[in-house]
């Protein structure tokens, strides 16, 4: 009531107030975003430090690449991750670090709340046991040294093995499953009072003795099948004197007759410790990563980032032009659910453990399709695309955001091929090329109107009447506005909040520029009254002096005109004759 009265007493041409200061700001409804524009998540899923490749900024089509998955929100970073694929779980399988089990699933870790777990151990082996349909554990280095235990994984559950043989307790072994034997192959490690001489097969519960002499005694080596030679090969691996071991090694021969020789080949993969090596199903090539090496002249050890494929042909230095940090003791194990290799984990120089996590496969195309074309953008991983852009990405989990030109918003979002959008997690999962169309929407905003004094008429917008305190739903643009006529009342001037804009705060009938949630309000005043100063008494006298003056003046008027004839009962003035008589 106090503001009312000021404002009737506001003198014309008064600077107005801003919007908000005693006038009631926009409805909670004009401050929500209407637009369904999201954006990628930051905090720990966001990309990780170091060379990494923003989502395709420089991949080739079809060519194989190292891409950087998001960092899950629990993830089992670890030096000598004793990792494998779990088929009949569509699972990646870790054990450690400590005593726990970790399962990858749908482009997450989760730490897994068992009953019984195996001791906790660093270095062990563990691989897929595809005759006996589970997985195997075996040896490492636990808080007493090294251990000799096996253990196998299956429907969700840990189970101690207890065989008549029984390889001798060791860390940094090599295991891999040969189907050609039917059998898991354990071969090297150390410490068997030294590097562990000859090799083993486990199968059905049971170790034995490879038939036939072991590879070179050295720990520290990377083993898998090859299905191109149809013959296990070890890469890599450390003597007892500290000399490396050059070259790959496969084993051959007949079931009786097996022996480890040296594979021939040039070029081939530096004498390197503890590097990465898995199968690439859908190549059939084994890849190998990185490693550590430790120049002899220098003393000097450093870590290696370079990627290698064994295929039909031999060895093929495949390093793409980004690649993780280098690194030695990561696991590397090919996710048959997300259709790639999974490198993480390992020891380096920028970091030990690692804490990311990255893809290598063929980089995959995803086009992008925005309508209107020219209305906004898609990120993948961070990296911006447009209408009509290419991203080729590495199979995987990708955070997508989307970015609208002003005024608008996203409609909706869809994807094809082997493309997938995830709305609950807002990734975007790629198992092959495929298509992201995106569809923008215009938004409109919440414009409140106000009105002082509030029940004085209603403001017009494009000629809609709207009263005082009421909340519209309007797209983004130019508007006219004019304020109300009441009787009583001059318009003072307009005040504006928010994204709203007047063009001419003082004229009643103006231009409204709306460019986002808003607020207007016309102000209006008394119109000036002329003062009462007479009261009733004093104009009615007035008037009928007024009225007596006009009689008495039009009676002189008629007598002039008469011949100047002196009123009945006077004497003419002396000196003068009067007037002759009619």
């Amino acid at each position: 009531m106090v503001l009312l009265l000021l404002l009737l007493l506001v003198p014309e041409g008064t600077a107005l107030p801003p919007l908000g200061a005693g006038i009631p700001s926009p409805v909670a409804a004009a401050n929500v975003d209407r637009s369904a524009v999201f954006e990628a998540r930051p905090g720990p899923r966001a990309i990780p430090p170091g060379p990494a490749v923003l989502a395709g900024s420089n991949l080739s089509p079809g060519s194989a690449e190292w891409q950087p998955s998001p960092v899950p929100i629990a993830f089992p970073g670890a030096n000598y991750p004793a990792t494998a694929y779990d088929p009949s779980l569509s699972a990646v399988i870790e054990f450690g670090p400590g005593a726990s089990t970790w399962e990858y699933r749908n482009y997450t870790w989760t730490v897994l709340d068992l009953a019984v777990q195996p001791p906790a151990r660093s270095g062990a082996s563990m691989v897929w046991d595809a005759a006996d349909g589970y997985l195997l554990l075996f040896g490492g280095s636990g808080a007493a040294g090294p251990l000799n235990d096996t253990w196998i994984f299956s429907g969700m559950a840990w189970t101690p093995i207890v065989s008549n043989d029984t390889p001798a307790a060791r860390t940094g072994g090599s295991m891999a499953y040969d189907p050609v034997a039917g059998a898991v192959v354990l071969v090297g490690g150390t410490d068997c009072v030294g590097n562990c001489s000859g090799w083993w097969e486990y199968r059905a519960g049971q170790w034995l003795p490879g038939p036939g002499p072991g590879p070179p005694l050295v720990y520290g080596a990377a083993l898998a099948y090859d299905p191109v030679r149809g013959e296990m090969v070890r890469v890599g691996g450390v003597f007892g004197n500290g000399s490396y071991l050059a070259g790959a090694w496969v084993l051959e021969g007949t079931a009786s007759n097996l022996s480890w020789n040296a594979l021939p080949g040039i070029p081939e993969p530096s004498p390197r410790l503890d590097p990465a090596l898995a199968l690439d199903p859908p190549t059939g090539a084994l890849v190998l990563f990185g490693g550590e090496y430790l120049t002899p002249s220098s003393g000097i050890s450093s870590d290696l980032n370079d990627t290698w494929e064994l295929g039909r042909n031999g060895w093929s230095n495949v390093t793409p032009r980004s690649s993780p940090p280098a690194r030695g003791a990561a696991g590397l194990v090919y996710d048959a659910a997300q259709g790639a290799l999974l490198l993480f984990g390992g020891c380096g120089p920028e970091e030990c453990p690692f804490a990311d996590q990255w893809s290598f496969g063929p980089a995959e195309p995803a086009t992008v399709e925005t309508e209107p074309t020219a209305c906004g953008s898609v990120e993948i991983g961070g990296a911006p695309y447009g209408d009509g852009q290419v991203a080729y990405l590495v199979n995987g989990s990708y955070p997508i955001g989307v970015a609208a030109c002003p005024g608008w918003g996203l409609q909706s979002l869809s994807t094809d091929g082997g493309l997938r959008y995830a709305p609950s997690s807002g990734d975007l999962l790629v198992a092959g090329a495929g298509q992201i169309r995106i569809l923008f929407q215009p938004i409109r905003v919440a414009l409140s109107v106000f009105l002082v004094p509030p029940a004085c008429g209603v403001v017009e917008v494009n000629g809609t009447g709207y009263p005082n305190s009421t909340t519209v739903d309007l797209l983004p643009g130019n508007y006219t506005i004019e304020a109300p006529s009441c009787p009583g009342k001059r318009f003072v001037g307009w005040s504006v909040a928010g994204n709203a804009t007047v063009q001419d705060l003082s004229s009643a009938v103006s231009i409204l520029d709306l460019r986002g949630a808003g607020a207007v309000a016309a102000y209006l005043a008394a119109s000036p009254a002329s003062p009462d100063l007479l009261g009733n008494v004093g104009w009615i006298a007035l008037l009928a002096g007024i009225v007596a003056l006009g009689v008495f003046y039009l009676a002189m008027r008629r007598r002039r005109r008469a011949g100047g004839a002196t009123a009945p009962g006077t004497a003419a003035p002396a000196g003068r004759d009067p007037p002759p008589g009619r």
